[in-house]
């Protein structure tokens, strides 16, 4: 997979669950995140888009 697609792919993933508040959000929707995004957002997009570090 390309790094364009991949990026596409997590902004689109996402763009689908910013309207969802931890409140009002399924309980699937919230293990989907923890289990899948964050891990993924973590390991692949902390490194340079991170709290310490805004490259690219």
């Amino acid at each position: 997979m390309t790094q364009r697609i991949h990026h596409g792919l997590v902004s689109l993933l996402v763009a689908s669950l910013i309207g969802v508040s931890s409140a009002t959000a399924a309980p699937e929707v919230e293990d989907l995140f923890e289990t899948v995004v964050r891990p993924l957002l973590a390991t692949r997009c902390a490194a340079c888009h991170g709290a310490t570090t805004q490259w690219a």
